[in-house]
């Protein structure tokens, strides 16, 4: 009876993370949405907004800013109940609690931060910074997620072992994306988004030459788009080769990975063939943290994060 009532408080950790997760990937996306809109500073203060406690209507843009404030605090109140099932389930995974503390303290940082950027009026390396976190807190939560989920039941019967090649490949694929996500957000942030016109060229060229070679703007741009190359083809190997993996989760995420990459080149191509639609940027940064997802989880599977505690189903 015990061990039953042990698989049914993970259950509650695994259903709590994964709320977490998917309203996480809801907040930056809509983080997106929000300075692509440009109301990064349609609330020019913190907590309040023009001095109230809801958006006054009458000012542009308000209610597209106050609403990431309010998805943020959902995830806030979402990353707490994890941590106090965590404090209440410490004695099942100590794990969990560990994670659960961890998550708690880039929760807080993620607040003041956000906090940050509007109060110092959006400077890059504060957008970047907050995506940072909120990039961390996602991998953090779904480290939770998934050490509660193996708990109620095993990845793989018996074991399994990547190769080390196989892991180099995941943890600089893991990088290559990280890289080009916070590239990409102090290129927003500064305005540099639109530095290089068409595509696959930058403004007609190959590398950037001429008048165009002083600008940080079209190199920061040029930077990230070298960066979507490596990162694709990195992507799209790991898939290749993971598309027969003995473990169905590792197989699974790689392939996933590897076809929402698909789509982010083609969302990438259009941004400036078509002067960066906002529909179009906010999907480019929501498929991007979706891929970060599923990359993560690829990662804590094959590189065996999880203690050998957390990888097996309690007995029934």
């Amino acid at each position: 009876m015990q061990q039953t009532g042990s698989s049914e408080s993970m259950r509650r950790v695994y259903v709590m993370a994964l709320a977490t997760i998917v309203v996480t990937l809801i907040l930056i996306t809509l983080g997106g949405y929000v300075r692509q809109s440009g109301a990064g500073l349609a609330c020019p203060d913190w907590p309040l907004c023009h001095g109230q406690v809801g958006p006054p209507l009458d000012k542009e843009g308000t209610l597209i800013e106050f609403s990431h404030r309010v998805v943020g605090l959902i995830v806030s109140l979402l990353a707490l109940a994890v941590g106090l099932l965590a404090i209440k389930y410490r004695r099942e995974s100590s794990f969990i609690l560990r994670a659960a503390i961890i998550s708690g303290f880039l929760i807080v940082g993620q607040v003041l931060l956000g906090a940050a950027v509007v109060l110092i009026e959006l400077q890059p390396f504060l957008i970047m910074g907050h995506l940072a976190l909120a990039l961390t807190f996602l991998a953090t939560i779904i480290v939770i997620g998934l050490a509660a989920r193996s708990r109620i039941q095993p990845f793989v019967e018996g074991s399994w072992a990547t190769t080390a090649g196989e892991r180099r490949l995941l943890v600089v694929t893991l990088v290559s994306l990280g890289a080009l996500l916070l590239v990409g957000a102090f290129a927003g942030g500064g305005g540099a988004a639109m530095s290089c016109t068409g595509w696959p060229l930058c403004n007609g060229q190959l590398i950037p030459t001429g008048e165009f070679a002083g600008l940080w703007q079209v190199w920061i741009i040029y930077a990230h788009r070298l960066l979507t190359i490596s990162t694709a083809v990195l992507v799209l190997i790991l898939g290749w080769r993971w598309r027969r993996h003995e473990v169905p989760a590792l197989r699974m995420h790689a392939g996933l990975a590897a076809i929402w990459m698909i789509l982010q080149i083609g969302l990438g191509a259009l941004n400036p063939l078509f002067l960066i639609p906002i529909a179009v940027a906010v999907a480019h940064l929501g498929v991007a943290a979706i891929i970060w997802a599923h990359l993560v989880i690829a990662a804590v599977i094959g590189l065996g994060v999880l203690p050998a505690a957390e990888t097996k189903a309690p007995t029934r």
